[in-house]
């Protein structure tokens, strides 16, 4: 879920498109997704990094919510931002939460 919102919010499309087709079922249910060229060449290597190992679909090969913490792009998110770590860890957690909700719908 995690990787579904930091993608939305940075490029105002979803990575899973139109969920009702049945391909685009298929593309969530397998993880295939892509980044396009127009939307994330600006964007740094750390968050298309960071969106990669979020977007996995086995649970025990997808980033940890502490993983998630110690990322590059998290990393210099907190350096640039008035953010504490206790916020940061709230908002993973949450999120968190909120993927393993979306798991348990998926299986």
């Amino acid at each position: 879920a995690l990787g579904v919102i930091v993608y939305y919010l940075l490029s105002g499309e979803f990575p899973f498109p139109n969920e009702t087709s049945f391909s685009s079922r298929r593309q969530l249910l397998t993880g295939n997704f892509s980044f396009m060229k127009d939307k994330w060449d600006s964007r740094s290597k750390e968050v298309i990094n960071f969106i990669d190992n979020l977007l996995v679909v086995d649970p025990s090969k997808r980033m940890s919510a502490s993983e998630a913490l110690e990322h590059p792009w998290i990393e210099s998110i907190r350096k640039k931002s008035s953010s504490t770590i206790a916020d940061v860890e709230n908002f993973i957690g949450a999120i968190q939460l909120a993927n393993e909700y979306t798991q348990d719908l998926l299986t």
